[in-house]
């Protein structure tokens, strides 16, 4: 299977590819590391951010789940208190591509992580 990631930020900017052609086992090992940081409080960026809710598309994936199914779960995968300042707003739209053979499925995912109001103050 052939697994890609692309992330835009703001409309008016240009896609991001984060990853293309990575195997399955590499996206999941990342993710277990990824994970490990989160549970220690520590916040992930970006990249980390679309590898772990990769390596859940990916496992979904291969259990059969729709993909329908796969994006109202993945949503609910990271929150905004789990990744770095900026990260929501760089993946307003998150698109995973998945080939095998001859066939490919595209995962479409609009703000996939919630865009917090927050405020920063002077001192």
């Amino acid at each position: 299977m052939r697994f890609s990631a692309e992330v835009q930020g703001d409309p008016d900017t240009q896609p991001m590819i984060i990853f293309s052609g990575y195997g399955r086992d590499v996206v999941i090992e990342s993710a277990k590391a990824i994970n490990r940081k989160i549970r220690g409080g520590i916040r992930i960026n970006i990249n980390e951010a679309v590898m772990a809710m990769a390596a859940y598309v990916m496992r979904q994936i291969a259990a059969g789940v729709s993909a329908d199914d796969i994006g109202e779960q993945v949503c609910d995968l990271i929150s905004p208190d789990n990744v770095m300042i900026g990260v929501p707003e760089s993946m307003r739209r998150l698109v995973f591509r998945m080939a095998s053979g001859s066939s490919e499925t595209v995962l479409i995912l609009d703000s996939p992580i919630r865009i917090s109001r927050y405020v920063l103050r002077g001192s």
